[in-house]
């Protein structure tokens, strides 16, 4: 691991390694949302232009009655603007 004043480099020693942690989402440490992303040189440029990164959201403990695509919307906007629901 490298790392500046607003970024962290890490270098795996295998590719399912890289695979696993740029396949699992969010990372989250002291509290604060990490983005994780394959290094380009564009990293270096668009670093400071983000503005907003969307999460997958697991909603734990919600009520039955909400287990509809309005009811799980609402809940979403709650939170944020909403990409996209999953439907089962």
């Amino acid at each position: 691991m490298i790392a500046d004043s607003e970024l962290f480099y890490f270098k795996f020693g295998n590719e399912e390694d890289k695979r696993v942690v740029l396949e699992s989402g969010p990372v989250f440490m002291a509290g604060r949302c990490f983005i994780v992303t394959q290094w380009s040189q564009n990293i270096e440029r668009r670093r400071n232009s983000v503005q907003a990164v969307p999460i997958w959201v697991k909603l734990h403990g919600t009520r039955k009655e909400l287990w509809t695509g309005d009811g799980l919307g609402y809940l979403a906007t709650r939170l944020g603007r909403p990409v996209e629901a999953l439907q089962w």
